[in-house]
């Protein structure tokens, strides 16, 4: 029965005159944003942004939405990987098609649950119940964060990239998410983590500004010579950025190793490299160990940091990614990015420039207080190395993207470990 619901909405969100109303596009468009970085960055902004401007209950608000988007996220992938079904573009028609544990090598095949819709739905519902208490303004906020997650739980179907049943599956765990970590916190569990990420060294993680939170970041020589190095580098490879896909695609094989390996990279420039800093700190702060916590805020600050050069490059170069224009990497457009979304923002990686601030950040930060075992920094850039390699491999950025991407992470990392 599931499977022909399955097909018969796949088949309907599919129909060619419904796919060509522009407006529905548009919209489905922004749900899928959202969904993606849309909610894990405003899930920041509001905890901590309300943390910095003294707001305690909208960052508590915004703590239990971060909280389930987190845990929720983490077990939707973890499922995902192990489900290994196809996405619908890649067996129209055949919504049984699963291959056990091949999520964890192929994107194609990390179809069960929908992450986008677990995630949207967790903090829908973590935040929607923290703020469903205080008066007609936090219902409403509650109601309008809802009925977010479910337009995306809509646009994931309609851009053909779940089942109806992925985005059903990761509503009901995304809730269930959240209604759990409710519960212990209403019976009083974890007060210890709560006070700590409440508490006035949570504001700085990302939104505090460098005289606030005791810094005094500096451009050094150093940094210009690495910035400067990277977009030469950058340069000279976008010579050759359309024959280096090419190649890229044309010798990845499906699963092995190298597929492995190549996910893991993409996994750890996203979301890895910021759920790592949160854990470091996390941890740290909760156990008592300084140089951890040190490590992991360094290592938020520095992404978030590079996270808006970044950004605000992407949005004005309007570069179009290899799977938006294969032929022409050269296809560039003023504010195009901003414009017409993530298909156009493609100069430079984020992926890349958050797994290359995280390892910069915290190889320094444990050279700084002497604790750096000789593995650390090869291991840290060899995953940053991955992370750039699996965006040219997965056809989401050209080489030259990844270039300067890199070399904006690294010196974000110097400049924030530089700035205590």
């Amino acid at each position: 029965m599931q499977w022909t619901v399955d097909i018969a909405v796949q088949r309907a969100a599919r129909d060619s005159s419904l796919q060509a109303v522009p407006a529905l596009q548009g919209t489905m468009r922004a749900a899928n944003w959202w969904g993606g970085d849309g909610v894990v960055w405003f899930a920041a902004l509001l905890w901590l942004g309300a943390r910095f401007a003294g707001r305690s209950v909208l960052a508590r608000i915004g703590l239990r939405g971060a909280e389930a988007l987190a845990v929720g996220s983490a077990i939707s992938g973890i499922l995902k990987g192990f489900a290994g079904r196809a996405r619908p573009f890649v067996t129209p028609g055949e919504p049984w098609h699963w291959e056990f544990a091949r999520g964890w090598t192929e994107a194609q095949f990390f179809s069960m649950p929908s992450g986008h819709t677990t995630a949207t739905t967790a903090f829908a519902v973590g935040a929607g119940m923290a703020a469903w208490r205080h008066g007609v303004a936090g219902r409403v906020f509650a109601t309008i964060l809802v009925l977010s997650a479910v337009a995306v739980a809509a646009g994931r179907v309609f851009a053909n990239q779940h089942w109806l049943s992925d985005v059903i599956v990761g509503m009901l765990l995304g809730s269930a998410t959240a209604a759990l970590l409710a519960r212990l916190h209403a019976r009083g569990e974890f007060p210890k983590y709560t006070r700590a990420m409440l508490g006035g060294a949570a504001a700085v993680l990302l939104l505090a500004t460098p005289a606030r939170a005791g810094a005094q970041w500096s451009v050094t020589r150093v940094d210009l010579t690495v910035l400067s190095a990277g977009a030469g580098a950058s340069a000279i490879a976008m010579v050759f950025d359309e024959s280096i896909t090419r190649e890229a695609r044309a010798s990845l094989t499906n699963g092995g190793f190298r597929r492995s390996a190549l996910d893991l990279g993409r996994q750890f420039g996203s979301p890895g490299a910021l759920a790592a800093g949160a854990a470091m700190y996390g941890v740290g702060k909760l156990a008592d160990r300084p140089v951890l916590a040190s490590s992991g805020r360094r290592a938020l600050e520095a992404i978030a940091l590079s996270g808006v050069v970044t950004g605000g490059i992407k949005a004005v170069a309007g570069r179009a990614r290899p799977s938006a224009s294969p032929d022409r990497p050269h296809s560039y457009s003023f504010m195009r990015g901003l414009r017409d979304g993530s298909e156009y923002q493609s100069f430079p990686s984020g992926h890349a420039t958050s797994a290359f601030a995280f390892a910069s950040a915290v190889s320094g930060a444990w050279t700084r207080h002497g604790k750096r075992p000789r593995w650390v920094a090869p291991t840290l850039y060899g995953l940053a190395a991955l992370t750039a390699a699996s965006r040219v491999y997965d056809h989401r950025h050209w080489a030259s993207d990844v270039i300067l991407g890199g070399a904006i992470g690294i010196a974000s990392g110097r400049i924030v470990q530089r700035g205590r």
